[in-house]
């Protein structure tokens, strides 16, 4: 409720400015290894110790000796977490719009062709998506694993060595309208072995 919210107090003001503050926060959005040091990722004390030396020259003379609890507050109130690293996939392929229109009519296609079928149920309509996995490693134990034993250990155990069986294709192809997956194992990728997967 608003009722319980605390007045404004009048405090201590501010000691370091805004101005400082979104010095600090472009400074995380650098990396250490652009302004000379070794590290490719900021620490809280890596960053701490630069605008320690470095805040005063650029106009900041409140800079000169904040604490690392300090900046790791300021980093906070902006979100901002220069030490950690959240993985993504970046767009390289320059047709990926054209390409994501195809899939999109593909799905949209098969959606009406599953509408159509459920008026002439005798109509048989096949459309295949089709994907190879090739030089997949084939490889064998040489020895049985050895299972769970209480008391002495939790888990499957397994023979780290291993007997080499050459390499294995998978072709497989998902009929989209019933939603059937189609696979085949091949010794080899070829288009003979194409032609023989589309005849399954």
């Amino acid at each position: 409720m608003a009722s319980w919210d605390d007045l404004p107090r009048p405090g201590k003001p501010a000691r370091i400015s805004p101005h400082a503050r979104a010095w600090i926060w472009s400074l995380a959005g650098q990396k250490p290894k652009d302004l000379g040091y070794a590290a490719e990722w900021w620490t809280t004390a890596l960053l701490a110790q630069h605008v320690r030396t470095h805040g005063q020259e650029v106009g900041y003379p409140e800079l000169a000796k904040p604490a690392h609890s300090t900046v790791s507050k300021i980093l906070r109130q902006a979100e901002v977490r220069p030490h950690q690293i959240r993985y993504d996939v970046e767009r390289r392929d320059p047709d990926f719009e054209s390409k994501m229109v195809q899939v999109l009519h593909i799905h949209r296609e098969v959606a009406l062709l599953r509408a159509a079928l459920e008026d002439r149920p005798e109509q048989t309509v096949v459309l295949l998506s089709y994907d190879e996995k090739s030089g997949i490693q084939a490889i064998q134990t040489v020895s049985p694993d050895r299972p769970p034993v209480p008391g002495q250990h939790p888990t499957f155990k397994r023979d780290y060595e291993y007997k080499r069986l050459g390499t294995v294709s998978v072709l497989a192809s998902i009929d989209l309208v019933i939603g059937h997956v189609h696979g085949q194992g091949a010794d080899r990728h070829r288009s003979e072995e194409f032609v023989e997967h589309s005849n399954i």
